[in-house]
């Protein structure tokens, strides 16, 4: 982005310059980044994550920004309440946070496979692989979480059914896709195919979970912002000193309370 030069004898024009400004800054690579994100939501998302753990994702995404909009720091609403409304405010905050966070990295991911990628899967992990200590421990991670589990699955399949969806978690998808970089496979068989599409459907489940870390990056900036400028109002340095202060009172105010509860009896 440029900006006009004011050692030349150009003429300046304000309305100008800031019209291409606010062009640009659309185009910032921040921006982008967010709107390539959505566009891979939209596009991946109903295919990859499971219902229920989808649904409680975008409600609770999109009533956090509802919240941080409706409870914006420089309105007359949150201007005006009492600094104990506003801690209220602040502890009602950090839980609806904390809950989004948790659900975001507990996604549940859909991983359709057929009856011959699963025993690809089985027969490249269970056989074909030679472990050091290290990848021993990812295996068997792997195994206790997805593996052994998905083999109950697919042994209790009747064979005329051609393969079933699993639910697991990217946390397993990518272990999965890490093993299985180091099989090797020839060209041109049935095995190379259900390789090449297994590790596409993990690279596509990954490329939708990075996705939404980007949402969350930008979620978690807004939310950050939010905060320190609710400290702000009450004077606050940062978030641990308003949770210290409010453990505090309300040590104080349960004391207090048994205080005349003593005096009264």
């Amino acid at each position: 982005m440029g900006f006009h030069d004011f050692n030349s004898e150009e003429e300046f024009n304000l309305q100008e310059e800031y019209s291409n400004l606010i062009i640009n800054k659309l185009d910032t690579p921040d921006e982008k980044k967010i709107k390539d994100a959505e566009q891979i939501i939209d596009e991946l998302g109903k295919k990859y994550v499971e219902g229920v753990s989808l649904d409680k994702y975008e409600n609770l995404f999109s009533s956090l920004n509802a919240f941080l909009n409706k409870y914006r720091t420089d309105s007359d609403e949150v201007i005006s309440m009492s600094r104990n409304e506003r801690d209220q405010l602040f502890g009602y905050s950090i839980s609806m946070y904390k809950e989004y966070e948790r659900i975001y990295q507990s996604l549940v991911f859909n991983f359709e496979l057929s009856q011959e990628e699963w025993h690809f899967i089985e027969n490249v992990l269970n056989k074909k692989l030679k472990y050091n200590g290290q990848e021993l421990f990812n295996y068997w991670q792997l195994r206790v979480d997805f593996l052994d589990p998905t083999s109950e699955q697919f042994k209790e399949l009747p064979k005329e059914i051609p393969g079933i969806v699993v639910s697991t978690s990217v946390k397993n998808m990518i272990l999965l896709s890490h093993l299985l970089m180091m099989h090797e496979e020839n060209g041109n068989t049935k095995s190379f195919y259900y390789f090449k599409d297994i590790l596409f459907e993990i690279a596509s489940m990954t490329k939708l979970f990075n996705a939404y870390g980007v949402m969350s990056e930008r979620l978690s900036k807004m939310f950050n912002e939010w905060i320190n400028a609710l400290n702000a109002i009450d004077n606050y340095n940062d978030e641990t000193t308003r949770i210290n202060d409010m453990v505090e009172s309300e040590v104080e105010e349960v004391v207090t309370e048994q205080i005349e509860d003593v005096e009264t009896k």
